[in-house]
């Protein structure tokens, strides 16, 4: 709802710097919100982390009421058919991937989990292609821009967040890093969302939002494949300059994507066009995390040692979640070391993964956006 009202509030260049400002915003919450936790955690408790944001909540609501402009669609009936069935669609999904990474892929909960999500999203586009106001207007999925704009929250998700979770747990967890030393690698890899986001916007102007949004997904592609090559033997030092270049790829179309996603259709649909692309962005980290976990988790059960199925499968779990000390004793007679080696390995491989996932990414928004009559006027606007 808010980039929907900014996008009715602000037009031409004044709207391109203040999605721009937007993305800023998110970058710095990245960015600056684990180590403002970290600091409420060590102070005043575990309880003032969720304390601040309901601070902040109330401080963003009083202040939204007093100075936004009200904005309204269509009256129309809520579509509760299509929310459930979406719901239960993302959830069946999500736990299909988590049982995937502890069962393997030929587990029979796997299959009817899986086979669940199929029927579950057949129906939800079924009662959306119904609906006379339906949740969401899957109509806009037949517009090339549109489609390449929900492609780049779900590329940042695989390029970029998901390793906001991943890297911290492997390091901390499973090579025994300080916290200190892990603070300063991913603050390194967040830092570029702090500066970036905002000069995208000027160089938009010159260059093309879709050819800034390419550039950038490449350079983190080249960032995620030269840290493979270091994953194995994490060391700091060569760590923190291929983190700034993924943070630095992935803050490009990061200050962009907000803009682009209300301005690849009419101002009317702005709404539905925000509240989509809202949808791909938070659905999309859970999703990409999920997903991430359990090939990691795979990757990591193909380098273990022998031991029953339930164990290394555990084990497997744990360590992609950075348990070492948990996964050990499932598995007798391995060491440390081992273990180490195997997540590490695991980790090269994944990130290689993620590289070509990128690389992808970058090369499909080029097809889906180039030539695009919207992102041209966008463009020219800013």
């Amino acid at each position: 709802s808010g980039s929907a009202a900014l996008a009715q509030a602000w037009h031409g260049q004044a709207r391109t710097r203040v999605f721009a400002l937007l993305g800023t915003t998110f970058g710095a919450g990245l960015a600056l919100g684990p180590l403002l936790a970290g600091v409420l955690l060590e102070a005043l408790g575990w309880r003032s982390v969720f304390a601040a944001g309901g601070v902040l909540a109330l401080l963003a609501c009083t202040l939204a009421a007093r100075v936004l402009p009200e904005s309204r669609g269509q009256a129309a009936q809520l579509d509760v058919s299509g929310m459930l069935a979406f719901s239960l669609t993302l959830s069946m999904l999500t736990l299909a991937l988590l049982w995937l990474g502890e069962f393997g892929l030929y587990a029979a909960r796997v299959r009817w989990a899986l086979l669940a999500t199929v029927l579950l999203a057949a129906s939800f586009v079924l009662i959306e292609r119904r609906q006379p106001a339906p949740l969401l207007d899957l109509s806009l999925f037949a517009q090339r821009a549109f489609v390449g704009v929900q492609l780049l929250p779900v590329a940042t998700c695989f390029g970029y967040v998901v390793l906001l979770v991943v890297l911290p747990l492997q390091l901390l967890g499973v090579h025994g890093q300080s916290v200190a030393t892990v603070g300063v690698q991913m603050l390194a890899l967040s830092a570029p969302m702090l500066v970036l986001p905002l000069l995208a916007a000027r160089w938009a102007v010159r260059l093309g939002s879709t050819r800034l949004c390419v550039a950038g997904l490449l350079l983190c592609a080249l960032g995620l494949y030269l840290l493979s090559r270091q994953a194995a033997h994490p060391l700091p030092a060569q760590w923190i300059p291929l983190l700034v270049l993924i943070g630095t790829g992935t803050a490009l179309p990061w200050g962009l994507m907000d803009g682009l996603s209300v301005s690849v259709v009419p101002v009317q649909r702005a709404g539905m066009a925000a509240g989509i692309f809202g949808t791909v962005r938070v659905a999309g980290e859970g999703i990409a995390l999920a997903a991430v976990t359990a090939l990691l988790a795979t990757l990591i059960g193909q380098r273990l040692p022998g031991a029953s199925a339930p164990a290394l499968g555990k084990a497997a779990v744990y360590l992609a979640t950075g348990a070492l000390h948990s996964a050990q004793p499932l598995l007798p007679g391995s060491t440390s070391l081992q273990l180490q080696r195997a997540s590490g390995e695991a980790l090269a491989q994944l990130l290689h993964v993620l590289s070509a996932l990128t690389a992808g990414s970058s090369l499909l928004l080029h097809v889906l956006l180039r030539r695009s009559p919207a992102v041209a006027v966008l463009r020219t606007d800013s």
